[in-house]
C-alpha cells in the first residue's frame, strides 16, 4: 500500500490521504492504542466514500472511531460522533442503540473516575437495567 502511495499511479493520492490512515487507525485500535486510532480515523471519516465499499463497511470504520474515542476517554468526541450519526439517520435503530451505548459508557467512565461503581452510576442516572 505504501509503495502505491509513493508511486505516480492515479490511486496514489487516495492511498496517502485515506487508505493508509484507515488501515493504520484500525491497526492502532487492534493494538489498544485508542488515542492514535482517533487521531488517524477522525480526519478521514468524511472521505471514506472515495475508496468505495458499502455503507456497512464505512459504518465499521465510523463505529470503530467512536469506540476508540470512548476507550481513549475522549467523551466529548465519542458523544459528538454518536449524535452526528443519529442526526444523519434519525430513524436508524442501530444508531439509537449506539448512542445509548456510548452515552452509558461515557457516563460510567465519568463516575468511575470519581470512584463510583456501575450500580451507583445507574442509580444516579436513573438508568437501572442498562448494562455496561
Amino acid at each position: 500500500m505504501r509503495e502505491t502511495a509513493a508511486s505516480g499511479l492515479e490511486a496514489a493520492g487516495l492511498y496517502r490521504t485515506v487508505g493508509i490512515p484507515v488501515v493504520e487507525g484500525l491497526a492502532a485500535f487492534h493494538r489498544v492504542a485508542y488515542d492514535p486510532a482517533v487521531v488517524l480515523l477522525l480526519p478521514v471519516r468524511f472521505d471514506l466514500w472515495q475508496i468505495g465499499g458499502s455503507h456497512a463497511q464505512r459504518d465499521v470504520v465510523n463505529w470503530t472511531l467512536t469506540e476508540a474515542a470512548v476507550r481513549a476517554g475522549q467523551r466529548d468526541v465519542a458523544l459528538s460522533l454518536a449524535h452526528e450519526r443519529l442526526g444523519i439517520r434519525p430513524r436508524s435503530a442501530p444508531n439509537r442503540r449506539f448512542l445509548r451505548h456510548t452515552t452509558a459508557i461515557c457516563l460510567a467512565m465519568r463516575f468511575c473516575w470519581k470512584g463510583m461503581f456501575w450500580s451507583q452510576v445507574q442509580a444516579h442516572s436513573g438508568q437501572a437495567g442498562l448494562g455496561p
